[in-house]
């Protein structure tokens, strides 16, 4: 059909059938065409039409009810919707993107983000509308991993991870963890079937540091040194058994590089590998003596730091650990002393109410705020105790 036949028959519809019929000939028409931009504005004219009001907007506002005007709001917000999955379904990612942020129905713009095959073309789409506007920022930090290397990822992780919930950022940190371990340990098979002459390819690398006292001392380095202590500075946000497994073989690797290679980290972790096997440690021990190491060694650290002036800091890592290895109690005691009131808080801990999980830790932190003289403190406790009784 050539474009003078398309015009003539239009308006042959138009003349013939009407106004409704005419806008169900340009919706096919444009549909045909897969020409969405101009679907988008027939859907538009029809959804006007269907409620009896002119076909394109005016200079005065429409004159409907606020029911009415929802009405039509929700219609073309279906519009957006329609267009945006058409156009994803082309592979016209930015595009469809464009029409999909009115819609705001993240758990339907992510599966269409997840269903789209990757190619060289949306590749950078994918990873801005997953990762960088939020939408499924755990699946585009993994594109982000596995097609622009780990450091970028570090790079990502640092200035976007906080944008985040909790769950997203354990969830990035899994990730990167175990992209920087996988990389590792096909490199370390390499060298030690070279050393060797065995093949170690199923071995895990801790199985491997605990047979080999040279791994990691002789030879060239299996990893990028910088990317090895920011993945195991990450790695402190991993909650799963496996994941910190995980962290803890990094660690001990890290431990037995040169000094020269082993890079410091921000307090209370200046010593990287050390003061992080440590703390991985009583994640993964929880009831035997690492746990015990863990706390002296994170209450000095943090005593020191509270004397050089560095504030919470160090109390705030320590009562994460505490809350971490179910040592709530403790944990309590600490942030009552140190945090409450406190004005300057790093929020690496969790809050003085998300530590309690007990009626009886409420009421004592309820008791605090009395003392205090501050009654939403001392509401908020004994309503949770109050409920928790209940319960």
């Amino acid at each position: 059909m050539n474009q003078k036949s398309v015009f003539e028959e239009f308006e042959s519809v138009a003349q013939q059938q009407g106004t409704l019929a005419a806008i169900d000939f340009l919706e096919h028409h444009y549909r045909d065409s897969r020409d969405h931009y101009g679907l988008f504005e027939v859907l538009k004219m029809k959804s006007r039409h269907n409620m009896g009001l002119p076909l394109t907007y005016g200079e005065a506002p429409d004159e409907i009810d606020e029911t009415k005007r929802r009405e039509l709001e929700d219609q073309l917000v279906e519009c957006c919707r329609e267009v945006g999955q058409l156009f994803f379904a082309d592979g016209r990612i930015e595009e469809g993107w464009m029409y999909l942020q009115p819609v705001g129905d993240k758990p339907f713009i992510e599966s269409l983000v997840r269903k789209t095959e990757i190619t060289e073309e949306n590749l950078n789409a994918l990873i801005d509308i997953s990762l960088h506007q939020g939408v499924a920022p755990g699946y585009g930090y993994e594109l982000l991993l596995k097609h622009t290397g780990t450091c970028n990822g570090i790079t990502a992780f640092d200035v976007q991870a906080r944008q985040f919930d909790k769950a997203t950022q354990i969830e990035m940190a899994s990730l990167l963890l175990n992209h920087l371990y996988r990389d590792l340990l096909t490199n370390v098979h390499r060298h030690v079937a070279e050393e060797t002459k065995q093949d170690v390819s199923e071995k895990s690398l801790g199985s491997l540091l605990d047979e080999l006292d040279w791994l990691g001392r002789k030879g060239g380095h299996h990893s990028d040194a910088t990317h090895l202590a920011s993945a195991v500075r990450i790695a402190r946000l991993v909650e799963s058994p496996a994941d910190i497994k995980n962290a803890i073989d990094l660690a001990n690797y890290g431990s037995r590089l040169p000094e020269d290679f082993q890079y410091g980290s921000d307090p209370p972790f200046e010593s990287t590998y050390k003061d992080h096997l440590i703390y991985f440690n009583a994640l993964e021990a929880k009831t035997t003596s690492g746990v015990k190491v863990a706390v002296d060694h994170f209450s000095q650290k943090a005593a020191a730091l509270e004397a050089d002036g560095m504030g919470a800091l160090g109390w705030e890592v320590l009562i994460d650990l505490l809350v971490r290895i179910d040592r709530r109690d403790d944990a309590l005691d600490i942030a009552i002393d140190q945090l409450v009131g406190d004005p300057d808080s790093t929020g690496i801990s969790p809050g003085v109410f998300e530590i309690p999980k007990t009626a009886a830790q409420f009421e004592r932190l309820a008791g605090v705020f009395l003392e205090r003289e501050e009654l939403l403190g001392f509401a908020i406790g004994k309503l949770k105790a109050q409920t928790l009784k209940k319960s």
